[in-house]
């Protein structure tokens, strides 16, 4: 099985670029964005009143990605509407949901800027969405994921204030019930325990709850695009911090995730997580530590996938990941060996091989794997 990837390449990828008629200059650069991509601007005739931001707070923009599912996307909408600390502007990124459901979004996201992709590009929405955004921190939610309190933007804004060299702030990801920690999205490297509520500093990105110093951006490049799809956060954590950043998970912002079955194919991590696996190694991971790396993570998914009945999705992987190293070689740009080090003095805590392996055939294989 080939991977369906889609670069960005304005010959071939239409973009609508809706926004709202409020009084609201596109930077230059965004300008110059657009213009490549080949990007439209319609006005929808909207008034949008809720983007100003308070006078002595830190301006946030809020992008969220979305896939279909409508009734989730009004209710990340409307979890941000409710906000002390309202954004000062909303960016809705459509990854091409279809024209059965695009008629919805635009009704939803009528009042925001809307980015309308004709296709599905993956990851690669994300980084539209942070281009489009104006803030000086930009909060990036999917559209399956909401907050849990009104003080959540102002929580964000807090964060960044004790932690002068974070770039990238991770949030507390609940489950569907919005009373504990979803576990599938529990990535840190440490065991969760409810009753720890400090701040701590963490090698892992959520992509789909989590915000960023928009300086960040002006230093380490946003998401790969070659990936589409899974890993792309542990590549952006690793250039992070070999920039300097800090990543840090506060546990007072949290949001829900109903992890929704629509989008999401069968069995599809236990293709892409190897394949993007060994992307992200090539293009990361110093020479001396590629083994050492590698190894530990790719014996967790073959066992998994094994267990699973997805061991030919996983051999996929494997063999498409070797094979796309081909066309990336002027990627690879190694991280240091000091930062490797950081690197795993963050993660010393992290569990044991046989401890994830349980963890991800229990709360990832099984959860949305099921044949």
């Amino acid at each position: 099985m080939r991977c369906e990837k889609t670069f960005l390449n304005p010959r071939t990828l239409g973009i609508c670029y809706r926004r709202p008629s409020i009084k609201m200059e596109i930077p230059a650069k965004m300008q110059t964005i657009l213009q490549q991509r080949n990007v439209s601007i319609v006005d929808t005739g909207i008034d949008h009143s809720s983007g100003h931001s308070v006078p002595g707070r830190i301006s946030i923009s809020v992008s969220i990605l979305n896939y279909r599912r409508p009734t989730e996307l009004q209710q990340a909408l409307r979890s941000v509407l409710i906000q002390d600390h309202q954004p000062v502007d909303i960016v809705v990124i459509d990854n091409h949901s279809g024209p059965d459901l695009l008629p919805w979004v635009r009704q939803l996201a009528s009042s925001y800027t809307l980015i309308e992709l004709s296709e599905n590009i993956g990851i690669s929405a994300r980084n539209l969405g942070i281009d489009a955004s104006s803030g000086e921190i930009i909060v990036t939610l999917d559209n399956d994921v909401s907050f849990i309190s009104p003080s959540a933007l102002l929580e964000i804004a807090k964060a960044f204030d004790r932690h002068p060299e974070a770039g990238c702030v991770t949030f507390g990801v609940n489950d569907p019930s919005g009373k504990g920690r979803s576990t599938r999205d529990w990535c840190h490297p440490w065991t969760y325990d409810d009753t720890d509520q400090q701040d701590r500093q963490t090698t892992f990105i959520s992509e789909c709850a989590c915000a960023f110093r928009r300086s960040v951006f002006d230093t380490v490049a946003p998401y790969w695009d070659e990936l589409f799809i899974n890993m792309e956060g542990a590549d952006l954590a690793l250039r992070m911090l070999d920039a300097g950043y800090e990543i840090w998970y506060t546990p007072t912002v949290e949001v829900q995730h109903s992890i929704s079955a629509e989008t999401r194919e069968r069995g599809r991590d236990f293709y892409h997580n190897p394949r993007n696996l060994i992307l992200l190694a090539y293009r990361d991971i110093p020479t001396s530590r590629l083994f050492t790396f590698l190894a530990p993570r790719l014996v967790v998914l073959a066992c998994c996938s094994l267990i699973r009945g997805y061991f030919p999705r996983f051999m996929a992987g494997i063999r498409d990941g070797l094979n796309d190293m081909a066309h990336t070689r002027e990627a690879r740009r190694p991280v240091h060996e000091t930062t490797m080090d950081r690197f795993n003095e963050l993660r010393s805590h992290a569990r044991s091989l046989p401890s994830r392996l349980y963890r991800h055939w229990k709360y990832v294989g099984r959860t949305y794997h099921q044949k």
